[in-house]
Protein backbone atom coordinates (compact mmCIF):
# COMPACT_ATOMS: atom_id res chain seq x y z
CA UNK A 1 0.00 0.00 0.00
CA UNK A 2 1.25 3.41 -1.00
CA UNK A 3 1.37 6.25 -2.86
CA UNK A 4 0.73 4.52 -6.20
CA UNK A 5 -2.38 2.69 -4.85
CA UNK A 6 -5.81 3.34 -5.97
CA UNK A 7 -6.33 4.33 -2.11
CA UNK A 8 -4.85 4.26 0.91
CA UNK A 9 -4.51 5.35 4.23
CA UNK A 10 -1.94 7.45 5.94
CA UNK A 11 -0.58 7.82 9.05
CA UNK A 12 1.33 11.42 9.88
CA UNK A 13 3.78 11.26 12.56
CA UNK A 14 6.97 13.82 13.89
CA UNK A 15 10.52 12.65 13.50
CA UNK A 16 12.54 15.04 14.24
CA UNK A 17 16.80 15.05 13.41
CA UNK A 18 18.86 18.21 14.34
CA UNK A 19 21.01 18.01 11.09
CA UNK A 20 18.70 15.83 8.07
CA UNK A 21 21.93 16.30 5.86
CA UNK A 22 24.29 14.84 7.91
CA UNK A 23 21.93 12.46 9.57
CA UNK A 24 21.31 10.76 5.39
CA UNK A 25 24.41 8.34 5.41
CA UNK A 26 23.68 7.03 9.46
CA UNK A 27 19.95 6.53 8.41
CA UNK A 28 21.01 4.43 5.28
CA UNK A 29 23.47 2.39 7.10
CA UNK A 30 20.52 1.74 9.90
CA UNK A 31 17.67 0.84 7.11
CA UNK A 32 20.50 -1.72 6.09
CA UNK A 33 21.04 -2.99 9.12
CA UNK A 34 17.57 -3.43 9.92
CA UNK A 35 17.02 -4.61 6.35
CA UNK A 36 13.96 -7.76 6.09
CA UNK A 37 15.67 -11.09 5.52
CA UNK A 38 12.99 -14.23 5.10
CA UNK A 39 16.09 -16.08 6.10
CA UNK A 40 16.47 -14.59 9.51
CA UNK A 41 12.08 -14.49 9.98
CA UNK A 42 12.63 -18.20 10.62
CA UNK A 43 9.36 -19.88 11.61
CA UNK A 44 8.16 -16.91 13.97
CA UNK A 45 4.64 -15.57 14.32
CA UNK A 46 5.47 -12.36 13.00
CA UNK A 47 9.18 -11.07 11.63
CA UNK A 48 9.11 -7.32 10.28
CA UNK A 49 11.88 -5.32 8.56
CA UNK A 50 12.73 -2.68 5.87
CA UNK A 51 12.68 -2.93 2.48
CA UNK A 52 13.08 -1.02 -1.04
CA UNK A 53 9.37 0.48 -1.13
CA UNK A 54 9.42 0.04 -5.05
CA UNK A 55 11.28 -3.63 -4.92
CA UNK A 56 10.46 -5.50 -2.14
CA UNK A 57 13.03 -8.32 -0.63
CA UNK A 58 16.11 -6.45 -1.99
CA UNK A 59 19.76 -8.06 -1.10
CA UNK A 60 20.32 -4.84 0.03
CA UNK A 61 19.51 -1.26 0.88
CA UNK A 62 21.79 1.90 -1.08
CA UNK A 63 21.62 5.22 -1.02
CA UNK A 64 20.16 5.96 -4.25
CA UNK A 65 17.07 3.53 -3.50
CA UNK A 66 16.12 5.15 -0.24
CA UNK A 67 17.16 8.71 -0.72
CA UNK A 68 14.93 11.47 -2.92
CA UNK A 69 16.02 15.19 -1.97
CA UNK A 70 14.54 15.91 1.76
CA UNK A 71 12.99 12.71 1.92
CA UNK A 72 13.86 8.74 2.62
CA UNK A 73 11.17 6.78 1.00
CA UNK A 74 11.49 2.94 2.16
CA UNK A 75 8.74 0.42 3.15
CA UNK A 76 8.17 -1.87 5.99
CA UNK A 77 7.81 -5.66 5.57
CA UNK A 78 5.65 -7.50 7.88
CA UNK A 79 5.33 -11.65 7.39
CA UNK A 80 3.03 -13.56 9.57
CA UNK A 81 2.41 -17.01 10.13
CA UNK A 82 -1.03 -18.21 11.64
CA UNK A 83 -2.23 -21.85 12.37
CA UNK A 84 -5.65 -22.26 13.58
CA UNK A 85 -6.37 -22.91 17.11
CA UNK A 86 -8.18 -26.16 16.00
CA UNK A 87 -5.64 -27.52 13.79
CA UNK A 88 -3.18 -27.60 16.81
CA UNK A 89 -5.43 -29.20 19.31
CA UNK A 90 -6.17 -31.79 16.95
CA UNK A 91 -2.09 -32.35 16.55
CA UNK A 92 -1.89 -31.71 20.08
CA UNK A 93 -3.71 -34.71 20.72
CA UNK A 94 -2.12 -37.12 18.30
CA UNK A 95 1.58 -36.21 19.91
CA UNK A 96 -0.07 -36.92 23.27
CA UNK A 97 -1.45 -39.97 22.55
CA UNK A 98 1.72 -41.01 20.53
CA UNK A 99 3.90 -40.54 24.03
CA UNK A 100 1.63 -41.90 26.46
CA UNK A 101 1.65 -45.35 24.01
CA UNK A 102 5.58 -44.94 24.07
CA UNK A 103 6.47 -44.73 27.55
CA UNK A 104 3.45 -46.90 28.60
CA UNK A 105 1.14 -43.71 30.83
CA UNK A 106 -2.20 -43.03 31.30
CA UNK A 107 -1.67 -39.58 31.23
CA UNK A 108 0.85 -36.77 31.26
CA UNK A 109 1.23 -33.52 33.79
CA UNK A 110 0.09 -29.78 32.99
CA UNK A 111 3.83 -28.78 32.76
CA UNK A 112 4.23 -31.31 30.21
CA UNK A 113 0.99 -30.55 27.92
CA UNK A 114 2.24 -26.80 27.87
CA UNK A 115 5.74 -28.26 26.57
CA UNK A 116 4.59 -30.44 23.88
CA UNK A 117 1.98 -27.82 22.50
CA UNK A 118 4.58 -25.05 22.47
CA UNK A 119 6.30 -27.94 20.34
CA UNK A 120 3.93 -28.60 18.06
CA UNK A 121 3.03 -25.07 17.39
CA UNK A 122 6.25 -24.48 16.42
CA UNK A 123 6.30 -27.51 14.08
CA UNK A 124 3.22 -26.36 12.90
CA UNK A 125 4.66 -22.58 12.09
CA UNK A 126 7.43 -24.10 10.36
CA UNK A 127 4.99 -25.69 7.96
CA UNK A 128 2.97 -22.37 7.53
CA UNK A 129 3.91 -20.26 4.58
CA UNK A 130 3.67 -16.28 5.98
CA UNK A 131 1.62 -13.90 4.52
CA UNK A 132 3.10 -10.85 3.55
CA UNK A 133 2.33 -7.20 3.54
CA UNK A 134 4.47 -4.01 2.44
CA UNK A 135 3.24 -0.42 3.70
CA UNK A 136 5.26 2.40 2.55
CA UNK A 137 6.85 5.16 4.84
CA UNK A 138 8.01 9.02 3.33
CA UNK A 139 10.10 10.64 5.81
CA UNK A 140 10.96 14.45 5.27
CA UNK A 141 14.07 14.83 7.03
CA UNK A 142 14.43 19.03 6.81
CA UNK A 143 10.59 19.23 8.45
CA UNK A 144 10.43 15.94 10.30
CA UNK A 145 7.32 14.99 8.55
CA UNK A 146 6.85 10.92 8.42
CA UNK A 147 4.01 9.66 6.77
CA UNK A 148 3.72 6.15 7.04
CA UNK A 149 0.72 4.38 4.26
CA UNK A 150 -1.81 1.78 6.50
CA UNK A 151 -3.18 2.89 9.63
CA UNK A 152 -4.44 -0.19 11.02
CA UNK A 153 -3.69 -0.36 14.88
CA UNK A 154 -1.37 -3.66 14.62
CA UNK A 155 0.34 -1.76 11.87
CA UNK A 156 1.44 1.52 13.31
CA UNK A 157 2.56 -0.64 16.53
CA UNK A 158 5.07 -2.71 14.72
CA UNK A 159 6.25 0.44 12.44
CA UNK A 160 6.63 2.41 15.95
CA UNK A 161 8.83 -0.40 17.40
CA UNK A 162 11.04 -1.07 14.69
CA UNK A 163 11.62 2.50 13.82
CA UNK A 164 12.51 3.32 17.42
CA UNK A 165 14.51 0.05 17.53
CA UNK A 166 16.12 1.41 14.04
CA UNK A 167 16.77 4.80 14.54
CA UNK A 168 16.34 5.54 18.58
CA UNK A 169 13.68 7.78 17.78
CA UNK A 170 10.37 7.15 19.03
CA UNK A 171 7.99 8.93 16.27
CA UNK A 172 5.04 10.99 17.47
CA UNK A 173 1.69 10.12 16.22
CA UNK A 174 0.26 13.75 14.57
CA UNK A 175 -3.17 14.08 15.43
CA UNK A 176 -6.00 16.96 15.16
CA UNK A 177 -5.50 17.11 19.30
CA UNK A 178 -1.52 17.59 18.58
CA UNK A 179 -1.45 19.67 16.15
CA UNK A 180 -4.25 22.43 17.86
CA UNK A 181 -1.37 22.17 21.05
CA UNK A 182 1.31 22.98 18.98
CA UNK A 183 -0.64 26.06 17.62
CA UNK A 184 -1.88 27.36 20.76
CA UNK A 185 2.20 26.99 22.63
CA UNK A 186 3.68 28.75 19.43
CA UNK A 187 0.87 31.38 19.52
CA UNK A 188 0.97 31.73 23.70
CA UNK A 189 -3.41 30.72 23.40
CA UNK A 190 -2.49 27.26 25.34
CA UNK A 191 -4.67 28.87 28.38
CA UNK A 192 -6.95 29.63 26.06
CA UNK A 193 -7.31 25.92 24.51
CA UNK A 194 -7.54 24.65 28.16
CA UNK A 195 -10.83 26.23 28.57
CA UNK A 196 -12.43 24.95 25.47
CA UNK A 197 -15.19 21.71 27.23
CA UNK A 198 -15.75 18.93 24.56
CA UNK A 199 -19.07 18.64 23.30
CA UNK A 200 -21.38 15.20 21.67
CA UNK A 201 -22.56 16.20 18.54
CA UNK A 202 -26.28 14.82 17.84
Amino acid sequence: MGLLSPSFSVVLYEASVEDGDAFVSRAVEALESHCFDPKLAGSSEMASGWSVAYQPYPARISHEEVVFGNYLHFAMIVEKRRVPAALVKKHLALEEAKLLAQQGRSHISRKELKELGEKVKLSLLAKTLPIPAVHECAWNLASGRLYLFGGQEKVMESFEELFHATFSIRPRPVTAGTLAWDWARRHGRSADLERIEPEALS
